[in-house]
């Protein structure tokens, strides 16, 4: 695990490109993709921006804010990247996510987030991971089963 310090300029950076990706959703016309309350999309946008500046930070790589120009590759780099508020929160994939993807398992809330560690999309559709018993039923993998950061490849 690593606690990446932001700066609050550098949250100020992630937070106005959460909102942007909302208002650019929105004038599109376009719904959340695992059907996330309007109301939530504002948190849902930012958390996710924030931990991306954080990955980025840590792992000194280019984070691009403006997501809806080029070809999309990934969220910092090749790497797909997960936030959730809840410390000891799992790495959520879904059947529709790339299985030779790594996703990035972010928790906690600015200033300091704590990127948890990593698996291959392929690596969390395990059976023992699904859940039913959420809004939208996904795998949840436990921060216990991810591999750290200085295994990324």
């Amino acid at each position: 695990m690593t606690d990446v310090l932001l700066t609050w300029g550098e949250v100020r950076l992630a937070a106005l490109a959460g909102v942007d990706q909302v208002i650019y959703s929105r004038s599109r016309r376009a719904r959340h993709a695992y059907g996330a309350a309007n109301d939530d999309a504002w948190q849902i946008s930012i958390q996710g921006q924030l931990a991306e500046y954080a990955v980025a930070k840590a792992l000194d790589a280019f984070w691009h804010a403006a997501k809806d120009v080029g070809p999309r590759v990934g969220d910092v780099g090749r790497l797909e990247v997960r936030a959730t508020l809840r410390q000891g929160g799992s790495l959520i994939v879904h059947e529709s996510d790339p299985d030779e993807a790594c996703f990035v398992l972010v928790t906690g809330d600015a200033p300091t987030l704590r990127l948890v560690g990593w698996l291959r999309g392929a690596d969390a559709k395990q059976p023992r991971y699904w859940r039913t018993d959420v809004r939208h039923p996904a795998f949840f993998v436990p921060p216990a089963m991810l591999h750290g950061l200085d295994e990324l490849t």
